[in-house]
């Protein structure tokens, strides 16, 4: 229920070192925290937030590091120089944190400290502009600046399994997964009483949204979906 924001860089163009809450019920700064210089991509793991930072000094020389807000507050704050080659990206990936680092990504332990063995991917470091994670499947923005660019996607093992021509500097990504909320849970295309019923168990075991069963389309899955459901089969 609360934003959490990097505060990158300041007003001057200097590097901040601020994360802020806000709420977005009051529209108001509720907290904030100071983090390490250059605070970017966040990541909440086991209700602890995790920010990748990326600074730089006077000559524009880029330093890298990695803190951690934990649960009561505390701030842990992680540095790793100028000679760590990693980018600024964060993911939770088979229940831990890894980071974007020497042409892959690759595990922090509990101290932010980076575990070179678990890296994932091998890539060089400088064209690596992006990556994220989608269930067991790594995805790598490539780019060398000059022209057409690609994502290379790799499995838990490392292998490339697929790569793709998408454009210059592919930075962010999202995974859609279509679906018709149809009400036909057991997917016989009809929707009848037995499909009734597996919304009720539905609703009763609280299980995780699923699409094809919010049958009124508002986003929660409900009483009111059963009433529809019902006025269609009786109509």
């Amino acid at each position: 229920g609360l934003l959490y924001v990097s505060i990158t860089m300041n007003s001057d163009w200097s590097d901040g070192n601020q994360v802020v809450v806000v709420s977005p019920v009051s529209e108001t700064v509720v907290d904030s925290f100071e983090v390490g210089l250059g605070p970017g991509n966040l990541v909440m793991h086991n209700d602890e937030l995790y920010i990748s930072r990326t600074y730089y000094d006077s000559s524009w020389n880029a330093f890298y590091g990695t803190s951690k807000i934990k649960t009561d507050g505390t701030v842990i704050v992680e540095n790793y120089g100028s000679g760590a080659v990693c980018g600024g990206s964060l993911h939770t990936y088979q229940s831990s944190i890894y980071r974007t680092y020497d042409g892959g990504i690759a595990k922090l332990d509990d101290d932010l400290q980076i575990i070179p063995d678990s890296k994932i991917g091998d890539y060089t470091p400088e064209e690596i502009y992006s990556s994220d994670v989608f269930g067991e499947i790594i995805y790598f923005g490539l780019s060398d600046f000059l022209g057409n660019d690609e994502v290379a996607v790799v499995g838990e093992d490392g292998v490339e399994i697929a790569r793709y021509a998408v454009g210059s500097l592919p930075g962010d990504f999202a995974i859609w997964n279509s679906c018709e909320n149809s009400g036909d849970l057991n997917d016989d295309t009809v929707v009848d009483i037995i499909d009734v019923v597996s919304i009720v168990n539905f609703i009763l075991s609280d299980l995780e949204y699923a699409c094809n069963a919010d049958f009124n389309s508002d986003g929660y899955i409900d009483i009111l979906d059963i009433v529809q459901m019902v006025q269609l089969i009786l109509s």
